[in-house]
This record gives C-alpha cells, sequence and structure tokens, in this order.
C-alpha cells in the first residue's frame, strides 16, 4: 500500500470514529427532555455541562469536515498543494493539519 493511500485510510478509520462520536453527542443533544434541576447550583452544573457537549458538537462537526476535506483532496490529486499558490505544502505541516489547503507561507498571508 503506497504511503498516501496508507494515509487515506488512516485519515477514514479518525472519520469513523468521529462520526461514531458525532451519533452519540448529536443523540444527546436531540434527548435535552431530562429534568433540569430545581437547585440553583445543580441547574448551573447541568447548564455547564450542556454547554460543553455543545462545544464538543461544533468541534466534531468541524474535525468530520476537514477529513472529508483531506480524503477528497487525496483523491483529486490535490492533497499537500497549496490552493493559493499551487506549491507543494511541507509534509510537517500535513501531518499536523491533514485538511489544510495552504502552506505554511499563503497561511500567513490569509
Amino acid at each position: 500500500m503506497s504511503e498516501l493511500a496508507e494515509l487515506r485510510q488512516q485519515l477514514q478509520d479518525k472519520l469513523a470514529v468521529l462520526n461514531e462520536r458525532f451519533a452519540r453527542i448529536d443523540d444527546h443533544l436531540k434527548n435535552r427532555n431530562r429534568d433540569v434541576p430545581d437547585d440553583w447550583e445543580d441547574r448551573a452544573q447541568f447548564q455547564s455541562g450542556e454547554a460543553v457537549v455543545e462545544a464538543l458538537d461544533d468541534h466534531t462537526r468541524a474535525e468530520i469536515e476537514g477529513l472529508k476535506t483531506a480524503i477528497a483532496r487525496i483523491d483529486a490529486g490535490k492533497w499537500a498543494k497549496c490552493s493559493t499558490c499551487r506549491k507543494p505544502i511541507q509534509p510537517k505541516r500535513m501531518a499536523i493539519l491533514p485538511a489544510t489547503t495552504l502552506c505554511a507561507r499563503c497561511a500567513k498571508k490569509a
């Protein structure tokens, strides 16, 4: 298996994990008809927990979209090429940010 095919599979595996996480978060958010505590301290803690779940939802959605973009770019032969200057994106940058579409130089300008 080529290095790029291996990377694509790793991204697919991570996407599957994130989709499972998203399903659990989404189920939690859809089933909010739980009783909200009457005590103000308990209510504050409950609402704080809900805010954390909503933040996780937003973060997970963004990660999923980034991985889908990275996989699509691999499939289109555009992965690791800057969408602005069309030069290769540094391998270390791609390893850290597989969904990035910009080289470090163009990202600094943006």
